[in-house]
C-alpha cells in the first residue's frame, strides 16, 4: 500500500489526535478516514476494490474476528 508522509503544525496534530480519541481510532487511521471523506471516497472500505478486485487490508482485519 502506498504511504504518504505529512508534516503537521501542532494545532492540526492536536485536533487530529482529539478526533481520533473521540472516535476510538489511531491518529493514522483517523487521518486516513478524514482524507478519504475529503476526497468523497467511502469509509469503511468497500469489500472489494474495483481496480484489482482484491480485499482491502481494513476489510481483511475486520473479518478475522
Amino acid at each position: 500500500m502506498p504511504r504518504l508522509r505529512l508534516d503537521l503544525d501542532r494545532e492540526t496534530f492536536e485536533a487530529l489526535g482529539a478526533q481520533a480519541i473521540a472516535q476510538r481510532r489511531t491518529a493514522v487511521w483517523q487521518a486516513e478516514v478524514l482524507l478519504r471523506q475529503a476526497l468523497g471516497l467511502p469509509f469503511p472500505y468497500p469489500l472489494t476494490t474495483p481496480a484489482d478486485n482484491s480485499t482491502p487490508p481494513a476489510a481483511e482485519a475486520s473479518s478475522l474476528g
